[in-house]
């Protein structure tokens, strides 16, 4: 398949490839020039549960990092 680069430089991708892509609006992709020409694919989808446990840092356990943001138990004026 081919298609045309725009005077505004954008290119149109085929319908049959944005379906099978499920490329949608919004869909991001990454490009990069390889050897004789230009590689474009899907922007690979960062997973929810990376991103959730990503934000702990270290593999430490739950309750310690609770303990640190509110202290100890026994601390706990009520």
């Amino acid at each position: 398949m081919k298609t045309v680069v725009s005077e505004q430089g954008q290119i149109s991708v085929p319908k049959v490839i944005r379906d099978r892509l499920a490329l949608k609006p919004g869909t991001e992709l990454e490009m990069e020039v390889v050897t004789g020409g230009l590689m474009v694919r899907k922007k690979a989808a960062r997973s929810r549960w990376k991103d959730v446990f990503g934000a702990l840092g270290k593999a430490e356990r739950s309750d310690k990092i609770v303990e640190e943001l509110r202290g100890k138990p026994d601390a706990v004026v009520r």
